[in-house]
């Protein structure tokens, strides 16, 4: 693991779920298997006789160059490539356009996330192999704990209470975080209006950008309490520009947790925050506790 410049205890830890916790890797050829069946049902189409042009997509969309981005509202949030869900959802809107679904992209994308949470209730995310003995660690240490999740908390709880951890009750669980959506927080705050509106980080052309309201008010909910400040938090993603970047301008730790698809890039931005770190395997985030 590399960690640069640290400073001040880390009293709480804050964690995405898919991909940090669960194991992406690992779930992208059941969820891409379970979306193509629901693309194809929503088509209207058998689903091999759907494949080739699936299988192409997929293939376009791992080949674009990292300034491909996933765009909501005519602004890029993320990379196109950066995850299994990604990829997904990039060749479901593709091939729905192509068969001109919809009346428009804002009603394509709708039935994107449709499709993409029939395929995930369908073939639920296996766990990291080091994600419980993490948990155990954490809670077992009086971490105070907390999950900050797009996935809806409901489904997260639920496959939580699988691992059967000692302490559950503690892990706080806050689904909806709407990283994708550049909009004003419910409630004005002066911490998110002194905020830049994007980030400039090696390798990338675009910028990333950070006015992520619902996420922040998750995050500025932990804090209100004055128990914990950014400071004090360790936010822990497995993409830098979902996950990581806000937090890190906000001054907390952030911590990149490598997959095999993680590009190079969002390495690079991580380590080049003052407090940034990567590790393979979410276990590698003890090393900052």
């Amino acid at each position: 693991m590399s960690v640069t410049g640290d400073s001040g205890p880390i009293r709480t830890v804050v964690l995405d779920f898919d991909g940090t916790l669960t194991d992406a890797d690992a779930h992208e050829a059941p969820f891409h298997e379970a979306s193509l069946g629901h693309l194809a049902a929503a088509l209207g189409r058998e689903r091999e006789g759907l494949r080739a042009e699936w299988r192409a997509a997929l293939a376009e969309l791992r080949s674009a160059p990292p300034e491909a981005a996933w765009s909501v509202g005519g602004q890029a949030v993320c990379p196109a490539h950066g995850d299994p869900y990604l990829l997904a959802n990039g060749a479901v809107l593709r091939l729905l356009a192509r068969y001109e679904i919809g009346r428009d992209e804002g009603e394509r994308r709708l039935l994107v996330g449709q499709i993409h949470s029939l395929a995930y209730r369908e073939v639920p995310p296996p766990f990291r192999d080091d994600a419980r003995p993490t948990l155990i660690e954490l809670i077992g240490r009086g971490a105070r704990t907390a999950i900050v999740t797009n996935s809806h908390t409901e489904a997260v709880c639920a496959r939580l209470d699988t691992l059967e951890l000692a302490g559950r009750s503690g892990l706080l669980v806050r689904g909806g975080a709407r990283k994708f959506e550049l909009t004003a927080p419910p409630h004005p705050s002066e911490r998110f209006a002194s905020l830049p509106t994007g980030l400039r980080v090696p390798g990338l052309a675009r910028p990333v950008l950070l006015g992520r309201g619902h996420y922040f008010a998750l995050l500025d909910e932990l804090w209100r309490d004055g128990s914990a400040t950014p400071e004090t938090t360790l936010v822990v993603g497995d993409l830098f520009e979902l996950d990581l970047a806000l937090p890190a301008q906000l001054g907390a730790a952030v911590h990149l947790v490598l997959r095999a698809g993680t590009l190079p890039h969002e390495r690079e931005a991580t380590l080049a925050q003052p407090r940034g770190s990567v590790g393979a395997g979410v276990r590698s985030l003890l090393e900052r506790l």
